[in-house]
């Protein structure tokens, strides 16, 4: 076993904290965060043994983390469908990271969501969507300049 499943993260983890912390235990392949967990896989099934033992129920931004075996197949041997990525501009700085992946979500599964601060305190976003065509209804429905956010491809 070389991929595990980490739950009950705060919104507020991302996959570079996920991967710095389980890279402690061995070589991490890969990290994929969804909304609230992740799963990380590593190159052993050693490093995955110990990170679990040492990781479940530990604190992590106010959360106990859930780690265990992942039951799904391996991320690496996956085949990749083929996704989009926008990129969300011109987003007014009380707009929570929360309300933009809720605004975004509604067009499709988002894998990965980045977050920039710009000079003027306006935030942007790259969002990477499962699939094409999601990101496609996505840039539509914002893509109007005079929507916020605008998103763009």
């Amino acid at each position: 076993m070389t991929q595990l499943y980490v739950g009950n993260l705060s919104a507020d983890g991302d996959e570079k904290a996920i991967r710095a912390l389980f890279s402690n235990y061995g070589v991490v392949r890969e990290v994929l965060m969804k909304n609230g967990y992740a799963f990380v896989e590593f190159e052993d099934a050693r490093s995955a043994d110990t990170a679990m033992r040492d990781l479940n129920g530990s604190d992590i931004l106010g959360h106990p983390m859930i780690v265990e075996p992942s039951h799904q197949q391996r991320l690496s041997s996956r085949r990749k469908p083929m996704c989009g990525r926008v990129e969300v501009v011109s987003i007014p700085p009380p707009m929570t990271l929360q309300q933009i992946e809720h605004l975004l979500t509604q067009f499709g599964p988002v894998l990965k969501m980045e977050i920039e601060e710009s000079d003027f305190g306006m935030k942007k976003i790259v969002a990477t969507f499962e699939c094409q065509e999601s990101s496609q209804r996505a840039a539509a429905t914002y893509g109007d300049e005079h929507c916020t956010p605008r998103v763009s491809m």
